[in-house]
């Protein structure tokens, strides 16, 4: 039995709530990574290959539960999302090596992306664009929230349990999460398209989507923004654990100090975006998180590596997403009315193919120490003003085709 739709702001509280314990579930492992190579008995690379699969299991996720739920609904969708996670999870937990530890990671992401693309789709659903923008930024704070909280959580986790601790840990609460969801969330889709082929009308969808100048513009720009971040992420257990001896439990809590600077972000974006307007945040927060990168860039110049000037890098970064990123996410969504879960998808699938290519050049450069991946840095924070300069333009308010 589907529940009642409730008020908005119900709404939106359910759809954050499922978004961020998902993706909390998801990055949990972070400070444990060291521990699992060893106990794996594989390179640190491989384990930071499941970056790299659960991206893919990700874009594959995104481009697909979008559309999906456009015409199935978001409820039917973001339940077997939730599922998926849950038996993924399982697996992790029991894996005997490093393999399968990577296909599951990619089931692990399909599951979570489906939570992500249903929750800013339900947002477009109940609310009007500039609505929809500030509604956005406490959808972002909760699943961008939860990348930063989970490994907290994770790190007490592996240190007084062991790393497979992490990933029961996930299936238990993802689990009650989903119960917790099956009677409470809503579908807000009340316009379920049909077609006798919806993955033939996915591409038709896709199609308009990739030639609307507006809403490349939003997706585009919003691609570089989560790259920066994604990327810095990643890397941040081996610039804080093993260059810089930070314990385990101690990698959470720094994570959650540069936190504040994405909780100031989407506070800002939440209070100026009516009265600004997109494009204004949009352009704040580009800057922001290129400055991030350019600290960082100085830092590791001036050999002042430190883990003060690491944290402060990463909160000038989280500070710029949390400005721009729901009012990108906000932009391309309303691009066309009717394909609010496509554009809600596709425009993840492109945040995630550009994060793998990313990934992969860290992965392949091994930055154990800071010179190289300072460069690729820089690059990837300078393109994020630089590539809404070049569309911002082409931004336009939604075409409501």
């Amino acid at each position: 039995m589907t529940p009642p739709l409730p008020s908005k702001r119900r709404v939106l509280v359910m759809a954050a709530c499922v978004a961020g314990f998902s993706t909390a579930a998801g990055m949990m492992f972070l400070p444990a990574m060291p521990q699992m190579a060893t106990s794996l008995g594989t390179p640190i690379q491989a384990i930071q290959l499941a970056f790299t699969t659960y991206l893919v299991g990700n874009a594959i996720g995104q481009l697909t539960m979008g559309t999906l739920s456009d015409y199935f609904g978001r409820r039917r969708v973001v339940l077997a999302g939730m599922a998926i996670l849950v038996v993924a999870s399982i697996v992790i937990a029991l894996t005997p090596n490093i393999e399968v530890l990577l296909v599951a990671r990619v089931f692990q992401a399909v599951g979570v992306s489906a939570t992500l693309t249903v929750a800013r789709a339900v947002v477009r659903d109940v609310f009007e664009r500039e609505e929809a923008a500030k509604a956005m930024s406490l959808m972002v704070l909760a699943y961008s929230m939860g990348p930063i909280l989970g490994p907290t959580a994770g790190g007490y986790l592996a240190v007084y349990l062991g790393w497979r601790a992490i990933f029961a840990f996930t299936a238990v609460s993802v689990g009650l999460t989903l119960v917790w969801a099956w009677f409470s969330f809503p579908e807000s889709n009340k316009h379920q398209r049909t077609a006798a082929n919806p993955f033939a009308g996915a591409m038709t969808d896709y199609r308009a989507l990739a030639t609307h100048k507006g809403f490349l513009a939003y997706a585009g720009t919003s691609t570089m923004v989560f790259i920066v971040s994604y990327v810095f992420a990643m890397v941040s257990p081996v610039l804080l654990i093993e260059n810089l001896g930070v314990h385990a439990e101690h990698y959470g809590p720094l994570l959650l100090v540069a936190t504040v600077g994405f909780m100031c972000g989407t506070v800002i974006s939440n209070r100026m975006t009516v009265r600004r307007g997109i494009e204004v945040m949009v352009w704040a927060g580009a800057c922001f998180s290129f400055l991030g990168t350019l600290w960082f860039f100085a830092a590791t110049l001036a050999d002042a590596v430190t883990v003060a000037a690491i944290v402060a890098a990463y909160f000038i970064i989280l500070l710029g997403e949390g400005l721009a990123a729901p009012n990108l996410a906000a932009g391309a969504v309303s691009a066309i009315r009717n394909k609010a879960g496509a554009a809600a998808g596709l425009m993840g699938f492109m945040q995630i193919t550009g994060t793998i290519v990313a990934t992969l050049l860290v992965v392949v450069l091994a930055p154990r120490d800071d010179a190289t991946f300072r460069w690729l840095l820089l690059a990837v924070g300078a393109a994020v003003p630089l590539s809404w300069f070049a569309v911002r333009r082409l931004a336009r308010p939604a075409n409501n085709a």
